[in-house]
């Protein structure tokens, strides 16, 4: 899953490199990197607390469900408020940090707001995919999340870095 996520990270770079400028590619660099903390947090929460949680439930299927919902509902609450903090003070806040040079990858980086809610389900699912023993539905939701972003980032190009920020958080 790993390479295959670094493959597509080289492939958006390479598209949004040959349609925008190279200042265009930075501000994306940048704007991406922010998106993918919190995005990054969830994930490393679902991979040291959620599996082993999860992996113990897996025999008891309705204890499974019920713990499966409620790592759902904290996530999305987490979720829902870094991406609404995003949303309300993201352009400011990365004009602050690097300049107001960086206006667009503020833009770009609100746009991507959206990234942590598709991360906190992805994060809970394939924790209860992985516990329950199903790992080959990781290649199907691998494949769907590759062919659909890269999909989408061609559709939204012409939207700019925004367009690449939507792509992104879908």
């Amino acid at each position: 899953e790993g390479v295959v996520f670094r493959i597509q990270g080289a492939v958006e770079t390479v598209i949004v490199g040959k349609a925008f400028s190279l200042d265009a590619l930075a501000q994306k660099q940048y704007a991406q990197r922010l998106a993918l903390l919190p995005g990054n947090a969830l994930v490393q929460i679902g991979s040291y607390v959620l599996f082993p949680a999860m992996a113990r439930l897996a025999a008891e299927p309705v204890r499974l469900a019920n713990a499966f919902r409620r790592a759902l509902q904290w996530s999305w609450i987490g979720a829902v408020a870094v991406a609404g903090l995003t949303i309300a003070v993201g352009a400011p806040t990365v004009a602050l940090l690097f300049g107001a040079g960086y206006h667009d990858a503020g833009l770009a980086f609100v746009a991507m707001a959206g990234f942590g809610l598709g991360v906190a389900l992805q994060a809970a699912g394939s924790e209860v995919i992985k516990a329950t023993g199903h790992t080959r539905l990781l290649n199907w939701t691998t494949a769907a999340s590759i062919t659909f972003g890269t999909g989408l980032l061609l559709l939204l190009l012409p939207l700019g870095l925004v367009g690449f920020g939507l792509a992104v958080s879908a």
